[in-house]
């Protein structure tokens, strides 16, 4: 098997599992049943994971590694990340179905063939940034600022409703974490490549 090949095998792997991984766990997180109050340690974890993976900026995050692991130029950065997510929410969508026993692909109104082109289109625009943000990220560190973007764009969305109890909580604080982390690592590449050059 030649390298482009074994590529391709890996980048199949990885669609396969963390892509699969992200849809089952964005199914689980669809179907939660929020508790105010006492829950249980089991419940709030697997809770907390779920909702986790079901945003922006861990779908993002995904396919940034897909560009940095697999690309090997821009444009098949930008279509490894984009057969990625097509690939994930179409997994999302079949998963979802045979959970609920109700597709959203059979349904003829005209409101859910909307929601499902627009879920489509945003996975495909999303999965080119990300691939081609994590290939560039390669070269060019400053393409790291994209991702704190979407973190403080998953913030704006959810708004005051992410605080209302404890696993809304402890995801918001885990995107707050991402952001302080991802603008320290950022600074810590522009203070090493100035280092560098001086």
């Amino acid at each position: 098997m030649n390298k482009r090949q074994n590529n391709k095998a890996w980048f199949f792997l990885y669609t396969l599992l963390i892509g699969g991984t992200a849809a089952i766990l964005s199914v689980v997180s669809d179907n939660i049943r929020y508790m105010i109050g006492h829950i249980t340690l089991s419940h709030f974890f697997i809770s907390y994971i779920a909702i986790t993976f079901n945003s922006l900026p861990v779908w993002l995050l995904l396919a940034m590694a897909v560009g940095r692991i697999f690309g090997k130029s821009i444009k098949n950065a930008a279509v490894y990340g984009a057969i990625y997510t097509l690939a994930t929410i179409t997994l999302y969508y079949v998963i979802g179905t045979l959970y609920s026993g109700i597709s959203l692909f059979s349904s003829g109104s005209e409101g859910s063939l909307y929601v499902l082109v627009s879920w489509y289109v945003a996975s495909v625009l999303g999965g080119i940034l990300g691939g081609v943000t994590g290939f560039v990220f390669k070269r060019k560190p400053y393409i790291l600022l994209i991702f704190p973007v979407g973190v403080i764009f998953q913030l704006c969305i959810n708004g005051t409703r992410a605080w209302i109890d404890a696993i809304s909580i402890a995801q918001s604080t885990t995107y707050c974490l991402m952001l302080v982390i991802s603008l320290w690592y950022f600074y810590i590449l522009k203070w090493r490549k100035e280092k560098c050059s001086v």
